[in-house]
């Protein structure tokens, strides 16, 4: 296996796991019978003890994404696959703007 698939499946493990945070967010605030506390309490109620705080958990999501962001740069320089090459930026694209989507989320 070469280092740039390397660095793309694990670029691409930290943003599914950014991703599926996402997802369980949306499906639980959109859910109109729950109040936003409510919301709130059940999505945090996912996350270990020691991560339940807002802040901690923004926190982590925002470190996957910038270590997501990271793995497919070191993807993209070692790739000489045009494909790939292609792919690293749109990937790098998608978790940059999740990643400054829970940036903004600490406002």
């Amino acid at each position: 296996m070469k280092k740039a698939d390397i660095f793309y499946i694990l670029g691409f493990i930290f943003l599914c796991l950014l991703i599926t945070d996402l997802v369980l967010w949306i499906m639980i605030s959109t859910d109109d019978s729950k109040s936003f506390t409510e919301a709130i309490k059940e999505h945090r109620s996912y996350w270990p003890v020691f991560l339940q705080r807002p802040l901690k958990a923004t926190l982590v999501n925002i470190s996957f994404g910038v270590v997501s962001i990271l793995m497919f740069i070191g993807g993209y320089v070692r790739s000489k696959r045009k494909f790939f090459k292609g792919l690293a930026i749109a990937l790098i694209i998608i978790a940059g703007l999740i990643t400054c989507w829970q940036v903004f989320s600490l406002m």
